[in-house]
């Protein structure tokens, strides 16, 4: 699942047509979305390649002309809005969400109309040699479509590779078999409002990743440059879950090294710190010794307790002392405050509420 729509998105169509309706409708309803295919002149193609290599737009929707090339490691969504006429096509196509080593989807939308239309051009290829090659390609596309059992393994022995797993765990025909926790977690469904799972142990600030996403942005700009050239993601989400304020911790991060510390380490350092000061995170979490594997600790606690080690507002004094006053269990009010328990109790005992 996607933590915004700011994400990048590549969309294949089977038209020049269907390309130009979707975008105007994704545009319409908000998106930031251009089209590339054959019947663009040059200059626009490239104009629209460098929008998206340059995140100033999030979604390319595209025939097959576009890709050949782009690099552009933070794809994060391919959607094919209609059936690929092959499978290296659509394994090509696909095989460019991801590439900065993070998770990524792909979606295929499948109907037998976009069959028909493939039919009728296969119909009127002129060699008899090529029409039954293209006849047959297509007809694995539909086999792959209607698989009710693992992809990963219809896609590896398509290309004579083995695959002897019961259940690959990503795609939707192993997913569906596995229980729900399995389901949610191989989607990286969010479980909080600001802190989302990278993998089984480790969980990223999402506010602090947007503010260093905007960051980078300007970063990019300034030196026009693609953002990616900045930071990757994956660096980005190791510094809103690491919070790294001192040479050495930003060293440890992904893609960092002593050029990108020069360049830009005090920049994004500076607003880590400015990020930690304006949430308080430092409260009881040992942070002002900078200790990344305490702040760590922080961002997994917050997946259950969203404010977990926040400053108390006034407001929220009153409202835990009139609560408490009222009944309330320590349990009841860890859920409504959405802290631990031991801080609400801690809190109340400062209070001298308890």
């Amino acid at each position: 699942m996607l933590n915004s729509f700011d994400e990048s998105i590549s969309v294949y169509c089977f038209s020049r047509n269907d390309t130009e309706k979707l975008v105007e409708n994704l545009n319409k309803y908000g998106f930031k979305a251009a089209a590339y295919h054959a019947g663009l002149d040059a200059n626009q193609r490239r104009e629209n390649q460098e929008k998206f290599i340059r995140d100033e737009i999030n979604i390319m929707v595209a025939t097959i002309a576009f890709g050949m090339g782009i690099d552009k490691p933070d794809v994060r969504l391919v959607i094919h809005h209609s059936l690929p006429k092959s499978i290296e096509g659509y394994y090509q196509e696909t095989g460019r969400a991801g590439r900065d080593g993070l998770p990524a989807r792909c979606v295929l939308f499948f109907s037998y109309a976009d069959k028909f239309k493939h039919d009728y051009f296969i119909r009127n290829m002129a060699d008899e040699t090529e029409r039954q090659k293209s006849q047959e390609k297509l007809d694995e596309v539909l086999r792959y479509g209607n698989l009710n059992g693992c992809r990963r393994r219809f896609l590896l022995h398509y290309f004579n590779e083995a695959y002897d797993q019961n259940n690959c765990g990503n795609c939707d025909g192993c997913v569906a078999q596995a229980p729900l926790e399995a389901y949610k977690a191989s989607f990286n469904i969010p479980k909080t409002r600001d802190v989302f799972p990278l993998s089984k142990n480790n969980a990223y600030d999402s506010t602090l990743f947007e503010e260093l996403r905007k960051l980078r942005m300007q970063e990019a700009q300034r030196l026009n440059v693609p953002p990616y050239m900045i930071f990757g993601n994956k660096a980005l989400h190791e510094m809103a879950t690491c919070f790294p304020q001192t040479t050495a911790a930003f060293l440890e991060i992904n893609g960092v090294g002593n050029r990108k510390l020069l360049q830009f380490g005090k920049l994004f350092m500076s607003a880590i710190r400015c990020y930690i000061e304006t949430y308080k995170i430092q409260e009881n979490t040992g942070v002002e010794s900078y200790d990344m594997k305490r702040v760590y600790l922080v961002a997994n606690i917050r997946i259950k307790h969203p404010n977990a080690y926040k400053g108390w507002t006034k407001d929220e004094d009153e409202k835990l002392k009139k609560l408490r006053a009222e009944g309330k269990s320590i349990t009841e009010l860890a859920d409504f405050f959405e802290r631990e328990k031991g801080a609400i109790t801690s809190r109340l005992k400062k209070l001298l509420a308890e």
